[in-house]
């Protein structure tokens, strides 16, 4: 069966405000090139890599809406709606569980605190999940409850990865990658004791979002920009796409931001 993915129109994205160090509202986002970026991403889950992917429309006055991933997170059917730390962010929930009920979802379940889906990484039947920027390690127990899977609790500890999917590549139920020094000791020990395969990344690669992945188990879509962990990434055995996400990268955002999973690898 075909992974099943959502993606979000870049209608109005913009850079705003600031709420991560990589956002900078003199550095202006090309509309066109944005456009042509998302669209690449997009063939490449339909055409290339045989996805199917379900298009939610952006809504107005909603610059960071096209980051998919944050507002919900989605595992066996079940729905568990974030909740933003910043204010600018908060309505973004609501596009996309209005889209899911339309669309047959009815088991969801809202969020106690704050709780961001670039946070969650579900690798098999385990969840990594982060803390520190922006969501509550009081979050975690709610997901382990809701979805029934172990939650790996992580805390991050540079803002410049400032969601866990920054900071670590779920590459597929029994492989991550990860920048070690974006988390803290103890969560770097739990998360190498959990996971069979870690793949550990310089901070200039990761700089790159090119931990920023999105995976079905075999192929890996990541954003260009480092050609050395492109490389770490096929010596493990994965079929690797790069793609330009320059434009969302001024948001600080890259393919996994973009992409909201329905299955996981």
């Amino acid at each position: 069966m075909a992974k099943r993915v959502i993606l979000c129109t870049p209608d109005y994205f913009s850079v705003e405000y600031e709420i991560n160090p990589w956002m900078n509202q003199s550095n202006s986002v090309d509309q066109k090139a944005a456009a042509k970026q998302w669209q690449n991403l997009y063939d490449t889950y339909v055409n290339k890599l045989g996805w199917a992917v379900e298009v939610v429309p952006a809504a107005a006055g909603l610059a960071d809406v096209v980051f998919a991933t944050d507002s919900c997170v989605i595992a066996k059917e079940r729905v568990f709606v974030c909740s933003f730390r910043y204010k600018e962010r908060q309505a973004e929930p609501a596009v996309y569980t209005d889209w899911l009920v339309k669309h047959g979802y009815s088991n969801l379940k809202v969020a106690n605190n704050y709780c961001e889906g670039g946070d969650v990484l579900v690798c098999g039947e385990l969840i990594l999940a982060g803390s520190g920027f922006r969501s509550d390690q009081a979050a975690h127990k709610q997901l382990e409850d809701f979805f029934k899977l172990p939650v790996i609790s992580l805390r991050l500890v540079d803002d410049c990865f400032y969601h866990l999917d920054t900071a670590v590549a779920v590459l597929s139920n029994d492989t991550v990658a990860v920048y070690p020094d974006a988390l803290d000791a103890v969560s770097l020990k739990k998360l190498t004791s959990a996971i069979p395969n870690v793949i550990r990344v310089t901070r200039k690669e990761a700089l790159s979002f090119g931990l920023n992945v999105t995976s079905d188990g075999a192929n890996v879509v990541m954003s260009t920009g480092s050609i050395s962990l492109q490389e770490k990434y096929q010596s493990a055995g994965f079929i690797v796409t790069a793609l330009n996400t320059t434009e969302f990268l001024k948001a600080g955002g890259g393919v996994h931001c973009l992409t909201l999973q329905i299955d996981h690898v």
